[in-house]
Parts: structure tokens; sequence; C-alpha cells
């Protein structure tokens, strides 16, 4: 039989160490990974945040601009609102 010493082979112990070893960089990957996660998650709220409200002023800006104008337009008299209710289909009403 061939001899083996007990340096040459790795023990079951020395096995575990290192799986063990290998195990917690692992974990610190992860780690390093979930906070990049988190902190891109961030900002990619905080963007779109922005985004939508650049998007609700800009349509603010816009119904002001477009409710401004109606007021600025003479009203119609009574008599020209009903010549153009009488023109209109009843089922329109």
């Amino acid at each position: 039989m061939a001899d083996t010493n007990k340096s040459d082979t790795p023990g079951i112990d020395d096995i575990q160490k290192t799986l063990e070893k290998q195990i917690a960089e692992l974990r610190k990957e992860i780690t390093k990974i979930n906070k990049s996660i988190s902190a891109r998650g961030a900002e990619m709220l905080d963007d779109a945040s922005e985004q939508a409200s650049d998007f609700y002023e800009t349509a603010r800006r816009a119904h002001r601009a477009r409710h401004s104008s109606c007021a600025a337009r003479p009203r119609r008299s009574r008599k020209s609102r009903e010549k153009i209710r009488a023109r209109q289909p009843p089922w329109s009403a």
C-alpha cells in the first residue's frame, strides 16, 4: 500500500476552514453588491421623482395658460348660446 503522510492530504478540519473562509468572503461580496444596488435604486428613485415633478410643473403651466386665455375671451350672449344649442342633435345634450 502506498504510504500517505498526514501532511500530504488535507484533513477535514482544513477543508472546513477553507470553505468557511470562502463563505465569509462571499458574504462580504454579497453585502457590497446589496449596498451598490441599494444606492443605485435610491439614485433612480430621486431621478424619477425629479422628472415627475418637472412633468407636473409643465402640465400645471400649460393648464394655467390654457385657462387664462379662456378668461380673456368674451362670453357669448344668451341668445347666441341658445342658437348653438338648437343646432345640436338632442342626443348630445
